[in-house]
């Protein structure tokens, strides 16, 4: 990273700041999310690289930017409030985790609030139908939104003997079943020869 002083980048290339975002030996960067090495007396080992920790920490910033054009003198530090984490491991599956109350869940129940969240989180009334009426259309028919084309696996069905025709005329096994036998030259089987007594 180019202007960083690489004193300051250290494991997972992630800068260090202070518990306001501020990187160390500046007033005004600020570095948010997984670029930002925070370390806290709870999470000493910096924060995990998730949503939900940029989140807390864009609402940190916003409001210490609030108070500096106020020309506060104080500001609110970082502190990431863990409300758990969640994730989808298959169909019908799932796993919770819950801090406080300490909850571990795991299957078709933890897959129903995986669900529920994501559909929670999602802006607008219609794009909550829209998306949920997706998931069941997909559930359904076990539709993948993975897609992967590939060109050579979409030809016209040929029937068997059609098959045996182009690989006799493009000189195929079945146009000369028998291998050719190919002659080494005699200097490179004496070469051979010496290779097979050096070894012995």
């Amino acid at each position: 990273m180019e202007g960083i002083d690489k004193t300051l980048v250290v494991r997972g290339n992630r800068i260090k700041v202070n518990r306001y975002g501020v990187m160390e030996g500046s007033n005004n960067i600020y570095v948010l999310g997984d670029l930002a090495a925070m370390t806290t007396p709870k999470w000493p080992n910096g924060h995990p690289q998730v949503a939900s920790v940029a989140i807390q920490q864009a609402d940190v910033v916003a409001q210490n930017l609030k108070r500096l054009e106020r020309k506060l003198t104080t500001f609110y530090e970082f502190e990431y409030n863990d409300k758990g984490s969640m994730a989808t491991v298959g169909r019908n599956k799932a796993v919770v985790d819950i801090p406080k109350p300490k909850i571990h869940m795991k299957g078709f129940f933890a897959w129903l609030i995986w669900m529920g969240l994501h559909l929670f989180l999602i802006l607008g009334v219609k794009n909550r139908i829209m998306v949920f009426i997706n998931w069941i259309v997909n559930y359904i028919t076990y539709d993948q939104s993975l897609r992967l084309i590939f060109r050579e696996f979409y030809r016209p069905k040929q029937k068997p003997e059609e098959v045996k025709k182009q690989v006799v005329s493009s000189g195929g096994p079945a146009a000369n079943p028998s291998p050719a036998i190919v002659s080494s030259p005699p200097q490179q089987i004496d070469v051979l020869k010496e290779a097979a007594d050096f070894k012995r």
